[in-house]
C-alpha cells in the first residue's frame, strides 16, 4: 500500500539469478488506454510508447535486472494509480500480477490530554465488523495500535504504549447522529489521552496508515 505523493516500488524476482536487462519487460494496467505503464528492451526505456499518466514517473532498477529482479518504481503516487499491475517477461509465458492500493492522509488534530477519533469511511455500505481492521504506525517497534478482528480486539499485540487507550467504535465521533446514520462500514478509532513527543502537541492520521 502506498499513500498519495509517495513513490513505491513494484516488484518481481523471476528466480533466474541471471542478468535479464537486455530482454524485454514490460509493464501494463489492463483497465487504461494505453494500458502500458513501462516498456524496457535491451537497456532501453521507451517512455512516448506509456500511457501519458504514468511518463516521466517511472524507473525500472538496473540493478535489479542484473540479479533477475524486476523492480519498477513508481514516483508520486495519485489515487487513480490504484489497481492491477501486469508484468510481462520475455514472453506471455511469463506473466505476473500485482495489486497496488493506494491511500490518503489526512491530518487530526489534538492536544496532550484530549480523546481523539481517527475515522477512514470504507465507502461499503456492508456490515465489515467480522473483518480484519489494523491500525498501525511504521515509525514504531511493535507497529502495531489496534487490531480488531471477527467482533474482537487483540490487546496483547498492540504497542505498548498504546495497550488499553484504543477501542474500535460502530458510530462516527458526531454524538448527534443516529445509528441509521452510520453504516457498519464506517469505522473509527477513539484514541484516549494520545501520548506526543516534544515538542509536537498534535498527532496526524497519516501516522497511522
Amino acid at each position: 500500500m502506498a499513500l498519495v505523493g509517495d513513490d513505491v516500488t513494484l516488484s518481481y524476482d523471476t528466480k533466474r539469478l541471471t542478468d535479464i536487462s537486455e530482454e524485454t519487460v514490460e509493464w501494463s494496467r489492463a483497465d487504461l488506454n494505453p494500458d502500458l505503464v513501462h516498456l524496457h528492451e535491451d537497456h532501453r526505456t521507451f517512455y512516448e510508447e506509456h500511457n501519458p499518466a504514468y511518463r516521466g514517473r517511472t524507473v525500472l532498477s538496473e540493478e535489479d535486472l542484473e540479479r533477475g529482479i524486476i523492480s519498477l518504481r513508481l514516483s508520486r503516487v495519485r489515487l487513480a494509480d490504484e489497481g492491477n499491475y501486469t508484468c510481462l517477461f520475455s514472453s506471455v509465458h511469463n506473466q505476473y500480477t500485482v495489486q497496488l492500493l493506494v491511500g490518503e492522509a489526512h491530518s487530526v488534530m489534538a492536544l496532550v490530554g484530549d480523546d481523539v477519533t481517527l475515522s477512514y469511511d470504507t465507502k461499503r455500505l456492508t456490515d465489515i465488523s467480522e473483518e480484519t481492521v489494523e491500525w498501525s504506525r511504521a515509525d514504531l517497534n511493535p507497529d502495531l495500535v489496534h487490531l480488531h478482528e471477527d467482533h474482537r480486539t487483540f490487546y496483547e499485540e498492540h504497542n505498548p504504549a498504546y495497550k488499553g487507550e484504543r477501542c474500535c467504535q460502530k458510530k462516527t465521533w458526531r454524538e448527534e447522529l443516529s445509528p441509521s446514520d452510520c453504516p457498519a462500514s464506517d469505522w473509527p478509532m477513539k484514541a484516549t489521552t494520545p501520548a506526543c513527543s516534544p515538542p509536537s502537541t498534535t498527532s496526524t492520521l497519516s501516522n497511522y496508515l
